[in-house]
């Protein structure tokens, strides 16, 4: 099936940070995420997929998975803080457009840095952010069916859409564990998945970042309800980000 989500972010950092403009850039550094706009801080970038959602708070059971599935109409609300200044950044909606059998179809949106569509498959790795193309997927999201103890690798190319910029990614997963997650959104019972990625530019091996991820994915909301993830570029560190669930709402 085809998952579309819409994003809506608010940039709460007061238009401090400098913004990552891809049409420039010769290195693809965001971390799985669902806020990445053309002309948007890096840092903002690796707000990973959020979804702005208004819904009631949930208690939810990591075994016990929505057997709906992903919807048309699915909004999840996440918020983002910059943990080296502690600041809130970010609020961004992620809105349901589309499913399809291989894929989820969404409308990205982040108040004060526009609008865009974000295709995933249907384990939440991002296909086309409409910045970058993934082959065949960014590797971000994770694998079902979830169980402590799994471990998965992956490889996958991306390619700028305008300036033609190609990178390769690697990358490993694991399910660390269970554990119970408090955010604004409610309690749930989710699994921990670490994650560690390195984005290469393909043209020059020198220009390289890594990314340390760890997110809580709930299977009773089809998403993950925290993600905190590091990035590195050329050994330094550059961003430092925890996103939160604050609200969601499914479709009836």
């Amino acid at each position: 099936m085809e998952l579309v989500v819409d994003v809506t972010s608010d940039d709460n950092a007061g238009g401090n940070g400098s913004c990552y403009r891809p049409d420039n850039s010769s290195l693809h550094l965001e971390i799985p995420g669902d806020v990445a706009y053309g002309d948007c801080p890096m840092r903002i970038r690796w707000l990973f997929v959020f979804m702005v959602t208004f819904g009631t708070v949930h208690t939810a059971s990591a075994q016990v998975a929505d057997i709906a599935g992903v919807l048309p109409g699915d909004r999840w609300v996440y918020e983002t803080t910059d943990e080296i200044s502690g600041d809130l950044k970010l609020t961004t909606t992620v809105f349901v457009l589309d499913v399809s059998e291989q894929e989820i179809n969404t409308r990205v949106s982040t108040r004060g840095l526009g609008v865009r569509q974000i295709v995933f498959d249907r384990n939440w790795n991002r296909i086309d952010d409409s910045v970058w193309k993934y082959r065949p997927s960014d590797g971000a999201g994770i694998k079902k069916p979830l169980q402590v103890g799994k471990e998965w690798r992956f490889e996958s190319k991306a390619t700028h859409f305008q300036n033609g910029t190609a990178l390769t990614i690697t990358g490993e997963s694991k399910v660390v564990g269970e554990e119970k997650v408090t955010t604004g959104a409610g309690t749930f019972d989710t699994f921990k998945i670490e994650t560690r990625m390195r984005q290469v530019n393909s043209n020059d091996q020198t220009k390289a970042s890594t990314i340390n991820a760890v997110l809580w994915y709930a299977p009773s909301v089809n998403r993950w309800v925290r993600r905190i993830y590091k990035t590195q570029i050329e050994g330094r560190l550059r961003d430092s980000n925890t996103e939160e669930l604050a609200d969601y709402s499914r479709k009836p």
